[in-house]
């Protein structure tokens, strides 16, 4: 498990989050997406929606289909959902 720090641009919010760095990052994404709506009580658009993870420090987005590890991503690490 690792504690990244990740901003979203939806809510305009930060937020902690705990994350297995073994799980693909499309899991990843959607619990993000699941405890965000949960803890503000909102609901995201959902209908052609496509979030992806954006890694600030590297200019890239992460791939859905690797870990988190796999896209080198570590603790204390900070990234924006988009």
């Amino acid at each position: 498990m690792v504690l990244i720090n990740v901003f979203c641009a939806e809510t305009g919010r930060n937020y902690d989050f705990k994350a297995d760095e073994n799980a693909l990052t499309r899991h990843v994404i959607a619990d993000m997406k699941e405890m965000i709506m949960h803890r503000d009580h909102i609901r995201f658009d959902e209908e052609g929606r496509y979030f992806m993870l954006a890694f600030p420090g590297s200019g890239k987005t992460l791939d859905a289909e690797k870990t988190l590890a796999e896209n080198g991503i570590g603790a204390g690490d900070a990234l924006i959902l988009v």
